[in-house]
């Protein structure tokens, strides 16, 4: 017998053995070897996705950190036994908000800050109620120097930093979600506090991008200065580069130095392109940030490089617009626009001179395709010795903007060439392959998941039968139960009938049923076996799937229903004009107006039909990963009923699939416990699943009634913080049991 081992088989049997230093050497030799596939229980292991590393001794002062180290006392790690479960902060409503006496009791450690944190989130406060707050603690007749110190300092980028360092890693995925809602950015690195070793740490955590970049088709921009642009305005620009970014959204306040190297990551949608934008703070630094910095520039559409008039190298023996672009063959090709702070950025002629004298500079460059050259004026009004007036500020925007904005239009033939980076796994993975010395270069991967729904989802359409074929035993149920509700209750009588004989078939079809489906074999996989984050996936690849029909079907749904409109407005008209006629007795006009009220009545009843007919088509395309669930409700009970040998068998799977369920309501996921066309709400599985929640206290239950499409759902996600699905072609037919 032949033992077949991989590179990671290797490499752990010589750490097994002593010879752990010889890994990354073996990896740089079988690079070629490697999986095209992103290990994902790799990648999620605590030691592969957050990094510290130790900083210099002198980055801070000492008033610095003690500061750093007031901020820290607030967290409160995690106890190891639940890492794999989720913050109970999200599933709590906050029922009394925070006041000054409770964030003195939070400073003192008797409370933990992390529900407020939570609850600001899940309610889109964006952390401002809390700001609101922190003024009014200051009039505490107990106020203590902490709590001024902690209160004076406060960010909302510390806020989001001191609720991170609070959960697991579980918790961590999840929160990236209500981060991003709330459009605040994202620290993908920052300082933490050792209270161990009572010093400061440089933390890299993936963590929070893990759910909301699993899979993207998202642009990657990545904006970095130089060391003479610290504190010019890097971040400030953004919103004149991404119009639909508010300054509120912005981490620019407090101290620089609680900024300087970190990265934080920002979403946007401008001009009908949607973009993930990584802002790095201060300058590139080989110490902390330069690894992770390579490894989010091989996978950027385009980057943006900020310089000062000091970086042009007749000045300077450091050529930082060099480094950036010259740092290997894929990064000189990434389409480019470079900023240089102006002082006189008001001159526009001085501000043409100084493009020139870079330009000059750097003409002989040419393997540097796609390089846009634009100034931008400093925004720190302290360091630019300028005092701004209203005029000005909004002069210098109506210049800013539309300078950006052609920069895209003439940029993005280039930007769209380059390939997209598909997932924040790539970039982890690059960077895990830079700290084991293996070659850092872009990676072309892909999840195992990924061919596993190609194959069962690319020979469906909106043409096939797709209820009939992934979920056979729904749909079976379903027609039974519509010609039941067309017979009536004595079905004995109409057996002869078209009706009764195909009630017939699909009854005998639905006991002759015995084996699992590949979609049914593959949800049971899903849930039982693999991550989240590939169910994250599975539904990201169903939407898109779905959108390949439901906006088609949506349209032309809309354009029947507004000639249904018109043509019940018209039979009004002309039902009030026969009245009329019929009054006067004009015979020869009230024949007419009746015979096109007839016409208009009947292509009226047409588009209804029609309009039916599109419903069928919108539900027979509406596949999510609640409809395969459904289908394990339905198998359950058809076992149970139909063959208890089966259910025997699968008892242990069942039982599994149970607690796995259990465990996604935590995670937002909604049971559907009236579900079907028609509805009916019975299922044993549903009962097994919803007895191994944790409840305490009596159940709650909350009707909210309003047509389709009328923000029901996001209306309790926005109160309860409940993460009911609210993408575009769903409807939430029926009843779900969600979790708070």
């Amino acid at each position: 017998m032949v033992l077949m081992w991989s590179v990671e088989n290797v490499c752990s049997w010589l750490k097994r053995i002593g010879l752990e230093k010889y890994c990354g050497e073996f990896r740089a030799h079988t690079d070629h070897e490697s999986s095209p596939y992103i290990d994902l229980k790799q990648l999620l292991e605590s030691n592969n996705s957050a990094y510290l590393q130790t900083i210099q001794e002198d980055l801070f002062d000492s008033d610095e950190k003690n500061l750093l180290s007031t901020w820290f006392d607030v967290v409160h790690v995690p106890d190891a036994k639940n890492t794999s479960l989720l913050d109970p902060s999200f599933n709590i409503i906050v029922s009394e908000p925070l006041d000054a006496k409770r964030m003195l009791s939070i400073i003192n450690g008797q409370q933990t800050i992390t529900p407020y944190i939570i609850d600001s989130l899940k309610r889109y406060h964006a952390l401002c109620d809390i700001q609101d707050v922190f003024p009014t603690c200051l009039d505490l007749s107990n106020n203590t120097k902490k709590l001024e110190l902690f209160i004076n300092s406060i960010t909302k980028r510390i806020l989001l930093i001191i609720a991170i360092e609070c959960m697991s890693n579980e918790s961590q995925y999840f929160l990236g979600n209500f981060i991003r809602k709330n459009d605040l950015p994202i620290p993908l690195s920052y300082y933490i506090w050792n209270e161990k070793h009572q010093a400061p740490l440089y933390k890299i955590n993936f963590n929070c991008l893990t759910e909301i970049l699993c899979l993207t088709d998202d642009r990657l921009i990545i904006q970095l200065g130089s060391k003479n642009c610290i504190g010019l305005g890097k971040t400030s620009l953004l919103p004149y580069i991404f119009n639909d970014k508010r300054k509120e959204s912005l981490s620019n306040d407090g101290n620089m130095k609680f900024r300087s190297s970190c990265i934080d990551v920002l979403f946007s949608n401008s001009q009908n392109k949607s973009y993930v934008i990584f802002d790095v703070h201060g300058t590139i630094n080989n110490e902390y940030n330069s690894d992770l910095i390579r490894s989010i520039q091989l996978y950027a559409s385009c980057q943006i490089i900020y310089v000062a008039e000091d970086d042009l190298p007749l000045t300077n023996n450091d050529d930082f617009v060099r480094l950036i672009m010259n740092y290997s063959l894929e990064t000189s090709k990434i389409p480019t626009i470079i900023v240089i702070f102006d002082q006189n950025y008001d001159n526009e002629s001085s501000s043409s001179k100084l493009i020139n004298q870079f330009q000059n500079y750097y003409a002989n460059e040419a393997q540097w395709s796609h390089i846009y050259w634009t100034t931008a004026p400093i925004f720190n009004s302290s360091l630019a010795n300028q005092n701004l007036n209203t005029f000005k500020i909004k002069r210098r925007a109506n210049r800013l903007i539309p300078t950006f904005r052609n920069i895209f239009i003439d940029g993005e033939q280039y930007i769209e060439q380059q390939p997209l980076f598909h997932s924040c796994f790539s970039i982890q993975t690059t960077y895990l392959r830079t700290k084991e010395n293996r070659q850092q270069s872009r990676l072309s991967l892909k999840y195992e998941i990924e061919n596993e729904l190609k194959h069962l989802f690319e020979r469906l359409s909106d043409k096939t039968e797709n209820l009939s074929i992934v979920t056979p035993l729904s749909y079976l149920r379903a027609q039974i139960n519509t010609i039941k509700k067309k017979l009536g209750e004595d079905i004995e009588t109409t057996l002869g009938s078209k009706l009764g004989l195909e009630l017939k078939e699909l009854e005998n079809k639905r006991k002759t049923h015995s084996v699992f489906t590949p979609y049914t074999e593959f949800i049971i996989n899903l849930i039982n076996n693999k991550t989240y984050i590939e169910l994250l996936i599975t539904e990201i690849y169903l939407e898109k799937w779905r959108s390949l029909y439901v906006p088609n079907l949506k349209l032309e749904k809309e354009k029947k229903k507004q000639l249904i409109y018109e043509h019940d407005k018209n039979i009004k008209r002309l039902e009030d004009q026969i009245d009329s006629q019929n009054k006067t007795g004009k015979k020869s006009d009230y024949e007419q107006t009746l015979k096109y009220s007839n016409q208009l009545r009947n292509e009226a009843i047409n588009l209804k039909n029609d309009m039916e007919k599109l419903d069928l088509k919108l539900h027979n395309v509406d596949l999510t990963i609640g409809l395969f669930v459904d289908e394990l409700f339905e198998l359950y009970d058809y076992y149970f009923d139909e063959q208890p040998t089966m259910l025997d068998k699968y008892q242990n799977m069942f039982e599994h699939l149970a607690d796995r369920i259990s465990q996604l309501v935590y995670k937002g996921f909604a049971i559907h416990i009236l579900r079907g066309r028609p509805l009916y709400s019975q299922s044993r599985l549903i009962e097994n699943t919803i007895k191994k929640l944790r409840v305490s206290g009596r159940l709650a239950v909350l009707t909210v009634i309003g047509e389709q499409s009328s923000a029901k759902s996001s209306l309790l996600n926005t109160l309860f913080g409940c993460n009911f699905r609210v993408s575009s072609g769903r409807c939430t037919i029926g009843v779900y049991l969600g979790n708070i």
